[in-house]
């Protein structure tokens, strides 16, 4: 049992990190916190949108072996 939930428990994990950092994003929590930081505020988009397209295919993995 818990070798069938533990990978879907990294994909929530992961999901809810990638979530933080496009929420940071969104909401301008990077912008309040580094002025002026350059391309970092793109680079914690795109970080954050990359780990929650990386939980999805985990979560829909796991789901294809248990078949």
């Amino acid at each position: 049992m818990l070798q069938r939930a533990l990978p879907l428990f990294q994909a929530l994990i992961l999901f809810l990190v990638g979530s933080v950092f496009v929420w940071f994003y969104a909401h301008g929590r990077i912008n309040a916190y580094l002025t002026k930081a350059g391309s970092f505020q793109i680079q914690a988009l795109l970080a954050g949108v990359v780990l929650c397209i990386i939980a999805v295919f985990l979560a829909h993995h796991q789901n294809l072996e248990r078949i």
